[in-house]
C-alpha cells in the first residue's frame, strides 16, 4: 500500500457556530481559540499535501530525463520545476496569530514544534529540488560520467519530501486531536447535544481508523476490531427515533442527520472490505487505492453533512 499517501482528512471547522449559540464562559472562549489554531494548521496541511504530491511528480520527471538522455544525450532535458511551493502569507499569518492567542493545551508544544519542522522541511525541499533542477537545466549531466552524481541528488530530494510529509502528518494529527477535544467541550451544552455529540464522536473514530489504514503500519486484526466497534456505534446512533426532533431548527436537519449516518456507514463498510482484502494478501495497488479513496471520500461527505447540521 505504498501509494496510500495520507496526510489529513477534512476537518470540521464550524464549531464556532455552535459556540456562538451559547453563553460564553472562559473555558468555551479558550476552546474556540484552540479550534481556531487547529483549523489554521489543518488549512496549511491540506495545502501542503498537494504541494508534496507535486514534488513527487518532479522526481518522476527527473527519472524520465535520465532514461531519455541515456538513450540519446543530444535531446533536450525536460525542465525540473522546483518553484512549485510558495508560502501562503495570509494562512501563515493566521496560524501565527491564532497560535499566540490560543491558551496552553496538551498538544500545543508538540504542535508548534511540528509546524516549525514542517516549514523548515518545505524550504529544504525547494532547495534540494533546485539543485536537482540545475543538474539538468545547466547541463551538468554532460560532464557527469554515466550520471554518477544523479542518484545522490535524487535521493536528497526524496529524503526531504519524506521528512516534510512526516512533519505535516504529525502537525495535522496533533491539531485534529486538540480541535476535536475543544469542539466536544463546546458541543456539551448545545441545545442539539443529543444529536451532535454522537455524530462528532463517530466522526473522530472513523477518522482514526482511516488514519491507521493510511499509515499502513497498523495491525489488521486490531483494525477489524476497531471497525466492528465503530459499526455498532454507528448502527446505534443513526436511529433518530428516540431523539427530540423538536430541538432541530427545521425538519430539514433530520434528513441531514440521516444522510450523515448513511455516509458514515458507507465509509465503515468500505474500510472493512479494504481491511479484509489486505488480510487476504491483496497486492494490486490500483484496487487498494480505489477502496481507500472511496472510504475517504464518503468520510468527507459525512464531514460536510456534519458541518451543515451544526450550523443550524
Amino acid at each position: 500500500m505504498k501509494h496510500f499517501k495520507f496526510l489529513l482528512l477534512a476537518f470540521c471547522t464550524l464549531s464556532l457556530t455552535v459556540q456562538g449559540q451559547q453563553k460564553n464562559s472562559p473555558a468555551k472562549i479558550n476552546a474556540s481559540k484552540i479550534i481556531r489554531m487547529s483549523n489554521s494548521v489543518i488549512d496549511l496541511s491540506n495545502d501542503a499535501v498537494q504541494t508534496i504530491s507535486s514534488y513527487r511528480s518532479v522526481v518522476s520527471t527527473a527519472e524520465d530525463n535520465v532514461t531519455r538522455l541515456k538513450s540519446n544525450p543530444n535531446q533536450p532535458a525536460f525542465f525540473v520545476n522546483y518553484k512549485l511551493y510558495v508560502p501562503n502569507q495570509r494562512k501563515n499569518t493566521e496560524y501565527e496569530q491564532s497560535s499566540k492567542l490560543a491558551p496552553a493545551f496538551d498538544e500545543k508544544a508538540g504542535l508548534v514544534s511540528a509546524m516549525s519542522s514542517a516549514n523548515a522541511d518545505m524550504a529544504g525541499m525547494v532547495k534540494a529540488t533546485e539543485v536537482l533542477s540545475n543538474y539538468f537545466s545547466n547541463k551538468e549531466y554532460q560532464s557527469d560520467t554515466d550520471f554518477s552524481r544523479y542518484p545522490a541528488l535524487r535521493d536528497s530530494v526524496v529524503s526531504v519530501i519524506g521528512r516534510a510529509y512526516d512533519s505535516w502528518r504529525t502537525a495535522s494529527q496533533l491539531a485534529a486531536v486538540a480541535g476535536d477535544k475543544a469542539e466536544l467541550l463546546l458541543l456539551k451544552d448545545s441545545r442539539i447535544a443529543e444529536f451532535v455529540i454522537p455524530m462528532k464522536t463517530d466522526l473522530i473514530a472513523l477518522k482514526a481508523v482511516l488514519v491507521k489504514i493510511g499509515d499502513q503500519q497498523s495491525d489488521l486484526t486490531l483494525l477489524s476490531t476497531d471497525l466492528e466497534t465503530l459499526k455498532a456505534s454507528v448502527d446505534k446512533n443513526k436511529d433518530i427515533s428516540g431523539k427530540d426532533i423538536k430541538k432541530l431548527s427545521d425538519l430539514y436537519y433530520k434528513e441531514v442527520y440521516e444522510t450523515f449516518y448513511r455516509k458514515c456507514s458507507q465509509s465503515v463498510e468500505t474500510s472493512a472490505k479494504l481491511v479484509e482484502i489486505l488480510k487476504g494478501g491483496e497486492k494490486d495497488e490500483t484496487r487498494l487505492s480505489s477502496f481507500f479513496n472511496n472510504a475517504r471520500s464518503t468520510y468527507s461527505d459525512a464531514v460536510d453533512q456534519y458541518n451543515t447540521f451544526v450550523s443550524q
